[in-house]
């Protein structure tokens, strides 16, 4: 309909994308984040007993 989409728009698409790069930083950070302490925790217990 329109050529040119308004700015707020572009700005808009802008965030959705910053958001989206966030969450994959998240996604790939939380499983690292879940085997480093699971790993912390095994030593803990194995230099206890």
């Amino acid at each position: 309909m329109f050529t040119q989409s308004p700015p707020s728009d572009r700005f808009f698409f802008l965030n959705l994308h910053q958001l989206k790069t966030s969450e994959m930083q998240i996604i790939i950070f939380f499983p690292f984040l879940f085997i480093t302490t699971s790993l912390l925790i095994t030593w803990v217990v194995l230099l206890r007993s």
